[in-house]
């Protein structure tokens, strides 16, 4: 059997280090598994690559690679092509007109489906000042997109909004290798400040009290020192928050494979989800990477559907209307959190792993044919 993923893939971003994962189950599975589309040039060495590539004009460090493209000779044995899509069309009508209908001229398109990972096949939806499209006109043409690629949409999550999706989770869990850091940090936050920022504030207040037991707070990733220039909106810091409240600051963007290793340094981390996501029960890959880790997670009232994914466990990890004397027993009781941690996380290698997802894959497969 050969799966082809099409998707565009930068170091330290995005989908990379889960396209590697799959990589590595189907070689132990025995699954012909290649990739096509931008692969950024610090990954490529990672990852199978369907063949030749096309030298990429682009500017800028992200632009750093190279396009494996399909072509008429590359996609006649490939039994499966999956189209990954987060927040990036890139075969958007108005952004990059002629691309969709050079790929559907070579695509088989029975044997393709499409992993919708921002719910942009959906109708534009609202919540929290976050949307799933910039505009009506961008929807359209992700639903446009979509429709031509395939008729099999799947979203990340397990109760699709649109009755035409199905549900497949794609993210799969794997914990890291060898012995976990020494813990630096009480509480470590790590991600980006995409329509985060308030989350962040409201779940940093309950520990205003609390910071002799929590004296080492930390926030480490993108956009909390200065906002993107091409999304200011989404990613507006508050500077003078962290400054009162003296937590720690660093503005850093993960590198491949490095999540799990710099948050396994932290005794707690929460789990924080864009508004848009979560009112749409999304699945990230942060939800698994977290566990994975070693930390603690602590989970927020507006994941209440991740204990669809965790198991009964995880109830003990949610903050509940006191939050303050939750984490003050999280604190002076954290052998029993680890505990309720480690059942997730039994759980979670048990059910959700990357052969459990290309299993999925290969019976998607068979259902097509």
């Amino acid at each position: 059997m050969k799966i082809c993923l099409c998707a565009d893939i930068y170091y330290n971003i995005g989908v990379a280090e889960t396209v590697y994962q799959y990589s590595v189950a189907a070689k132990k599975m025995g699954i012909d598994f290649v990739v096509s589309g931008f692969v950024d040039n610090r990954a490529k060495d990672k990852l199978p690559l369907i063949g030749p590539p096309e030298k990429w004009d682009g500017e800028g460090e992200q632009m750093d690679g190279e396009e494996y493209p399909l072509t008429p000779e590359n996609v006649k044995d490939v039994d499966l092509f999956v189209f990954y899509f987060d927040n990036g069309n890139f075969y958007d009508r108005d952004q990059y007109p002629g691309e969709l209908e050079k790929l559907l001229s070579i695509l088989p398109r029975e044997r393709a489906i499409v992993i919708d990972a921002d719910g942009k096949y959906n109708q534009t939806l609202s919540h929290e000042g976050d949307s799933n499209h910039a505009s009506q006109r961008a929807g359209e043409n992700w639903r446009h997109t979509f429709k031509s690629i395939s008729d099999d949409i799947y979203q990340t999550t397990l109760v699709p909004i649109n009755p035409n999706v199905k549900p497949f989770l794609f993210w799969g869990y794997k914990e890291p290798e060898g012995d976990r850091e020494e813990k630096e940090f009480d509480l470590l936050y790590l991600g980006s400040n995409w329509h985060r920022m308030k989350k962040l504030q409201d779940f940093l207040d309950n520990f205003d009290s609390l910071r002799i037991q929590f004296p080492k707070i930390s926030v480490w990733g993108k956009n909390w020192t200065t906002p993107d220039k091409y999304w200011p909106d989404a990613t507006k810091p508050d500077m003078s928050y962290f400054r009162q409240k003296d937590i720690d600051l660093k503005e850093y963007t993960t590198k491949f494979g490095e999540f799990t290793r710099i948050l396994s340094k932290s005794r707690f981390s929460p789990i924080l989800i864009r508004p848009i996501l979560s009112y749409m029960q999304m699945i990230t890959p942060r939800m698994l990477e977290t566990f994975a880790s070693g930390t603690i997670p602590i989970l927020t009232s507006d994941f209440e559907y991740g204990k669809q994914i965790y198991g009964e466990a995880s109830k003990k990890l949610f903050l509940k209307e006191d939050s303050r004397e939750k984490l003050l027993d999280m604190h002076n009781n954290e052998f029993r959190y680890r505990e309720a941690t480690e059942e997730v996380r039994k759980n979670l290698r048990d059910n959700h792993s990357y052969e459990s997802r290309l299993k999925k894959l290969v019976a998607i497969t068979g259902d097509k044919k």
